[in-house]
């Protein structure tokens, strides 16, 4: 009955003439198949693209991964390679379209193919960070590490406000000894990309990052030379990065089982201080620390924070932002046009600190 009202419904909304044109019927009815598509009757709708597919030759390969896309989002990953592989040699491919065969492809663990096929899409879309994103996301699901950093950060570099790479990296380094890459990175995404589930998956690893960085350590210190004389020690940002946090969370701490938000504002502020008042920032620019710095004075510190971390510490977020309902909504509109962006010449990498 729902789907009979439905189609009912979109017959009555478009209204298909004998005056029409193909194209404008196969149009009409790829919006008929949206609607059926966002009301969840997927199946419904995969026949009714199937038909805009045969009317349109020039919008046949939009209509046909559409179809595609119905298969990926009830998990039929072999029906969506199907469609999808009679696409590839196409020319009106477009970067989604490579991007969907190359996750349906991973779904089902042929990671070779989905390789092959991001590779050709790169070429044909070389400044595209959502497909170097991929390659990495491929690299890594095969142990490569280190090849996914590259794409990464060739990723950042094509497309700096693509959020997907900043994500991989915030990943990947969160479980690593290496976790101050985490932190910012981390820190990158969640002012890029300031909803949905990815923003409440990494603003809990961000938290807990920083919990187990203030047990484990932010960083290694085995690449480091120990100078063989009396002379100061000039450690690397990382160490630095380390050993100034440390000492800003030493007071705050040394009472406390678990860290929570109100701290670990605190915290951070410390160490923003300790990072200023000590020049770090003029030895080691870094664009991340520089707007933190701004942001530390403009009245809307603890918001951003509390913002950040909400889903590290969801119950004292609530009780928080229950208190603070009116400056919260002030600070939610004042961030989408205060975040942090990066551009080309305003970029964060990690190349830039560690060979």
């Amino acid at each position: 009955m729902r789907t009979t009202f439905l189609i009912l419904l979109i017959l009555a909304v478009f209204r298909v003439t004998a005056q029409e044109t193909d194209a404008e019927r196969a149009a009409h009815l790829a919006d008929s198949a949206q609607i059926l598509a966002d009301s969840g009757n997927f199946d419904d709708a995969v026949k009714v693209w199937e038909q805009a597919a045969d009317l349109d030759a020039f919008k046949f390969t939009e209509y046909r991964s559409r179809i595609a896309q119905m298969y990926y989002k009830q998990n039929q990953f072999g029906k969506t390679n199907k469609v999808m592989k009679k696409l590839l040699n196409r020319n009106d491919m477009e970067e989604s379209h490579y991007l969907l065969t190359a996750r349906s492809l991973y779904k089902v663990d042929d990671l070779k193919k989905s390789n092959e096929v991001l590779k050709i899409a790169q070429q044909k879309f070389p400044s595209s960070g959502e497909i170097l994103y991929e390659l990495g996301f491929v690299e890594m699901r095969q142990q490569k590490f280190r090849n996914a950093t590259i794409y990464w950060e060739m990723g950042i570099k094509a497309q700096p406000t693509c959020a997907s790479n900043y994500y991989g990296f915030a990943r990947l380094y969160s479980n690593s000894p290496e976790r101050l890459w985490s932190v910012f990175f981390g820190e990158i995404f969640l002012n890029i990309e300031r909803e949905g589930t990815r923003f409440e998956e990494i603003s809990k690893i961000l938290f807990e990052t920083y919990q187990n960085g203030f047990k484990k350590g932010f960083a290694q210190a085995s690449s480091v030379n120990l100078p063989q004389t009396n002379e100061e020690i000039q450690l690397p940002f990382t160490l630095e990065f380390e050993k100034q946090m440390f000492a800003a969370s030493d007071k705050y701490l040394k009472e406390t089982v678990e860290l929570d938000i109100a701290l670990l504002i605190k915290i951070r502020r410390s160490f923003l201080e300790r990072w200023e008042g000590k020049e770090l920032h003029e030895k080691f620019p870094n664009q991340v620390i520089d707007f933190m710095l701004q942001l530390k004075d403009s009245g809307n510190w603890d918001a951003y924070n509390y913002w950040l971390f909400q889903f590290g510490k969801s119950d004292e977020f609530a009780t928080w932002k229950g208190v603070n309902e009116d400056s919260f909504t002030e600070f939610t509109d004042w961030i989408e046009s205060a975040h942090y962006e990066p551009d080309a010449n305003n970029l964060f990498l990690r190349s830039t600190y560690v060979r």
